[in-house]
């Protein structure tokens, strides 16, 4: 009896793993100019002024939370880019404010953004082409 409710609570515990979320990505123009680091930081900085973390040796862009308004719903963003290879990666998470009938209101759970990764990544990679 012990074994069978053993195996039935693992099962339950591995049934109920979150699947990682995987990043926006995008590919590198072959020829990278010298100065892709600069370029990529000061197109990342038009939408995510406040950086936390800009390494030009890890090719990495990690910024502070930044007020959205989407349709009128107060919101958070943050972005982190990097590059693996040949390819720019992004994830940016936003976390929308939740009014509360009783209390104060409250940031809601963090979620990615699909859409502003890809608009990101894709501004990353023209400003890569200029």
């Amino acid at each position: 009896m012990m074994r069978s409710l053993a195996t039935a609570s693992a099962l339950l515990v591995t049934g109920c793993a979150v699947t990682p979320y995987d990043p926006g990505r995008a590919d590198l123009p072959i020829d990278v100019p010298a100065d892709a680091f600069a370029r990529i930081r000061d197109v990342v900085r038009l939408d995510f002024p406040v950086l936390l973390e800009a390494d030009p040796e890890r090719f990495l862009f990690r910024s502070d939370w930044c007020p959205r308004d989407e349709q009128g719903v107060a919101s958070q963003c943050r972005l982190t880019m990097w590059r693996e290879d040949d390819e720019l990666l992004a994830v940016v998470e936003v976390r929308y404010l939740r009014r509360q009938v009783f209390g104060v209101p409250e940031w809601g759970s963090v979620r990615g953004h699909r859409f502003w990764e890809r608009a990101m990544l894709d501004k990353a990679v023209a400003a890569l082409r200029q």
